[in-house]
């Protein structure tokens, strides 16, 4: 059954920015050799929407894209960068995904710092 989201183009940094209103079931898709960027183009959508013989939708292989992770182990990346982090920015959860797709685990700084002003 199609669960009513159809697959969307999107900059990082919004997805980054809205993920914790997103539907779990969600996953993104991406290059898989480009290196993340703050403004680089997702394609957030449904993977149990697809058809059998479907291994992205189409708008990701549209855009040669690949399945990367879903939306709630994005989720929890942010949630442990927030746990290292007070007010992370959208380049500090960039980076911290990047990390997490590059190593398989979480990012840990060697100390936990605050921004200021």
């Amino acid at each position: 059954m199609h669960s009513g989201f159809d697959p969307v183009a999107l900059p990082l940094s919004l997805v980054l920015e809205r993920a914790a209103q997103l539907p779990d079931g969600l996953a993104l898709f991406m290059h898989p050799n480009t290196p993340l960027t703050v403004d680089g183009t997702v394609v957030v959508a449904d993977p149990d929407d697809l058809a059998e013989w479907e291994d992205e939708p189409a708008l990701a292989r549209a855009y040669q894209f690949r399945y990367v992770l879903s939306l709630p182990d994005l989720r929890a990346v942010l949630s442990d960068l927030d746990r290292q982090v007070h007010d992370p920015t959208i380049e500090d959860c960039v980076e911290a995904l990047s990390y997490y797709l590059a190593h398989d685990r979480f990012m840990r700084r060697p100390q936990a710092r605050r921004r200021t002003g």
